[in-house]
């Protein structure tokens, strides 16, 4: 049509034109207007559409782990908005290249993509190399200097190490990010800048600031932790925005049970192995059949307490009559009691009964099933108490194969069993492997199933009747990308250990090596790898911050 015209340089909406025309004399003549609408492009938002896939694909980095292919989706998600980014995660994993890689694939990508060391910032001269300085501002201040955010104005200022910034510099930052405005180092007048900030930070706290829980209600050693660490800052970062997690944790954390230190505690540590950590501190007696939460952030387990009237110095005995059912998170806060299932005639037992503790799949409750007396009890999160369930209700969710499925990997397409010692003396792994599913329960049509020897496991020490065998209790739990398996078995010392091997039985790793370990439980990875952090009030946060509250 003859009234239409194509502009490429224009983004849909609304524009009115005018002009003024000038003779020879300077004389300007009456305004003559046109207005113009600009409306959306079907092909021409294809061809962007493309063309953004395209320009992501470029910059996302690719692994073969589905953990750190979902927090690239998640990047390339986040880098669209215009959030203010926290990237946790330890030295080496790559946390500057997870920021460059959002600026790259952000609308900001032809604009500067400026990176400081906080940790390296000269002495006294913080404020200055951040947010700038007029001349004369201090001795040796010979002329106006443009501070990093001003020099980032457009684009990403990638602040590595934030947690190393003095407080009185967090301040001012603070106040940047609420007012889009700075005022240079000697100066009075405040300049307007457009800079998305992308902050990393790793410290062992950090955790704290990752959970659902507001800050207030954090425990007051957490507080006091985040205080000394100067990490309000970081709180409010992410607050602003979005936390991306799990960069240094691909893998996720095993949870399991340790005698370490006296008692059947709550330990986590890293799928490597390393960074072993008591979560309960002997506080809730022994603690058995860990589970995750399906998001992975909680830990619900069965608790037992111990007997003052054991008899013997040798042996520690354990009352089963009642079952304390747990949930904390997955740092060790937030612990509380959610339950209870009191088992008469029960009193002491060297080892508990066969009991299942599983979540609900949104991980809204839990659920306690008994099958020697066919009872599941439901556990709501709210610490209202347990209750039995009708076994009509209780039937479908327990159907066969119920207890299978529990014990699947996380793909649904393999189920896992270590023999621990057969009556010749072999330790390997039974590996059955199933068709993809294609509804939502796991297919029951078995494909292939192999016994794999584990000649390196040492031999078990258990003298077993003909024909019989022993195998790892409880089941084995797995990686989340369902390559790998954890399962505990006895050392050279015949002490109970956590062992991880992959599923085709090569690097066999004896995880806790010494700690001991038992009921071990492989941390899921979330689908989305961010984790949004509760709001907080921006006086209340900066109030702590000027008070240094706790």
């Amino acid at each position: 049509m003859a009234d239409e015209a194509v502009y490429n340089a224009l983004p849909v909406g609304e524009y009115r034109f005018e002009v003024r025309v000038m003779d020879r004399d300077g004389l300007l003549s009456e305004v003559a207007s046109v207005e113009i609408q600009i409306l959306p492009d079907a092909k021409t938002e294809r061809i962007h559409a493309f063309e953004n896939v395209l320009r992501a694909t470029d910059h996302v980095v690719h692994s073969e782990s589905r953990a750190m292919r979902q927090v690239m989706k998640q990047t390339v998600r986040v880098a669209e908005t215009a959030m203010t980014v926290l990237v946790l995660g330890e030295t080496g994993t790559g946390k500057g290249l997870l920021a460059q890689t959002i600026h790259e694939t952000s609308s900001r990508r032809k604009r500067p993509f400026i990176q400081v060391n906080c940790g390296a910032l000269p002495a006294g001269l913080v404020e200055s190399e951040l947010f700038g300085h007029e001349k004369g501002a201090f001795t040796g201040a010979a002329s106006r200097q443009l501070g990093r955010f001003e020099l980032a104005d457009g684009g990403t200022l990638f602040l590595d190490e934030i947690g190393d910034l003095p407080l009185e510099s967090q301040r001012v930052l603070l106040h940047i990010l609420e007012e889009n405005a700075l005022t240079r180092v000697g100066g009075k007048q405040p300049v307007s800048v457009d800079v998305r900030v992308i902050a990393n930070f790793w410290h062992g706290m950090c955790i704290y600031l990752l959970s659902s829980v507001p800050y207030h209600n954090l425990m007051q050693d957490a507080r006091s932790h985040i205080m000394n660490y100067r990490s309000l800052l970081i709180a409010c970062l992410a607050t602003l925005g979005l936390a991306v997690a799990g960069w240094g944790q691909a893998d996720g954390k095993i949870a399991f049970t340790s005698w370490r230190e006296g008692a059947g505690d709550v330990w986590i540590m890293n799928a490597d192995g390393s960074n072993p950590v008591n979560l309960t501190q002997g506080r809730h007696g022994l603690c058995v059949s860990l589970t995750w939460s399906p998001d992975g952030t909680k830990i619900a387990y069965f608790a037992f307490s111990f007997s003052d009237d054991s008899g013997s110095d040798d042996v520690i005995w354990v009352d089963y009559s009642v079952t304390d059912i747990w949930v904390m998170d997955a740092d060790g806060g937030n612990a509380q009691q959610v339950g209870y299932i009191v088992k008469p005639g029960v009193r002491y037992l060297l080892e508990p009964a066969l009991e299942v503790l599983f979540w609900a799949e949104d991980g809204s409750s839990i659920y306690y099933y008994v099958p020697s007396r066919s009872e599941l009890f439901v556990v709501p999160l709210d610490g209202s108490g347990s209750s039995l369930m009708d076994w009509r209700e209780a039937a479908w969710i327990v159907r066969p194969p119920f207890l299978d499925n529990l014990v699947r990997s996380p793909d649904g397409t393999k189920l896992a069993d270590v023999v621990l010692q057969d009556p010749e003396g072999n330790a390997y792994l039974r590996l059955y492997s199933y068709a993809p599913s294609e509804g939502p329960q796991p297919s029951d049509q078995l494909e292939d199933f192999r016994e794999i020897l584990l000649p390196d496991l040492p031999y078990q020490q258990e003298g077993l009747e003909p024909g019989f065998y022993s195998s790892a209790y409880p089941a084995p739990t797995w990686s989340p990308d369902s390559m790998k398996i954890a399962f505990s078995a006895a050392n050279e010392q015949g002490y109970e250990e956590v062992w991880v091997v992959d599923i085709d039985g090569s690097n066999l790793v004896n995880l806790t090596n010494g700690l001991g370990g038992d009921y071990p439980a492989w941390q899921p990875v979330s689908p989305s790898a961010a984790t949004s952090v509760e709001a907080q009030s921006w006086g209340r946060i900066k109030a702590l911050h000027s008070t240094g509250s706790r």
